[in-house]
């Protein structure tokens, strides 16, 4: 499976130095799964944006589908949550790794204002580069429905605890997104 990650800080048209395969009329005629996956840490793509690219992709004849990156941290409350954020960004952060990792996307001083990039530099390390879901479980549901109305059709998580955390996710969250109506429940096994 190919995904492809867009920044939406980069305007959306092509440009001739942009490289093909980021061109959002190639992505929404060729990309295999017909899938879109938007690389936002803050704020997420707006309706426009996702339906300028759902049109584009409905006139080469495809159909396609528009997932968003989410790093997830869930607490029992905001304060827990934030807190823990923090602690992992700021004091256990790698700083060298991720300033290498924006040199990559040739994201720097040349290239974005200060406050710019350093939102960017928390976004890598929180959750490469995600859009966050921090909080309680009612807050992350609040903050899916969000996205949904915006025109995000699923998400890709990560976890700074993958095991813990999935579990987590599985036994606090998922039930309120089907009480929602984001996902369907899940079928009884006989």
């Amino acid at each position: 499976m190919v995904a492809l990650q867009i920044s939406t800080t980069v305007p959306s048209r092509p440009s001739p130095g942009r490289p093909p395969w980021q061109r959002p009329q190639t992505i929404a005629a060729y990309s295999q799964p017909p899938t879109y996956h938007w690389f936002t840490p803050s704020p997420p793509p707006n309706n426009a944006q996702i339906d300028s690219l759902k049109t584009i992709a409905r006139n080469a004849g495809r159909n396609i589908q528009s997932w968003i990156h989410v790093y997830v941290v869930c607490r029992d409350t905001e304060k827990e949550s934030q807190d823990y954020l923090d602690y992992y960004v700021r004091e256990k952060g790698d700083c060298e790794a991720v300033n290498n990792l924006l040199e990559i996307f040739e994201m720097n001083s040349e290239t974005l204002p200060a406050e710019v990039l350093e939102q960017f530099r928390f976004h890598f390390i929180a959750g490469h580069g995600g859009y966050p879901l921090v909080g309680t479980p009612e807050k992350i549901v609040d903050e899916m429905n969000k996205l949904i109305q915006i025109g995000v059709d699923g998400v890709l998580i990560s976890w700074v605890d993958y095991k813990t955390e999935a579990k987590q996710w599985i036994d606090e969250v998922l039930p309120l997104m089907e009480q929602a109506g984001q996902r369907a429940p899940k079928p009884m096994v006989p």
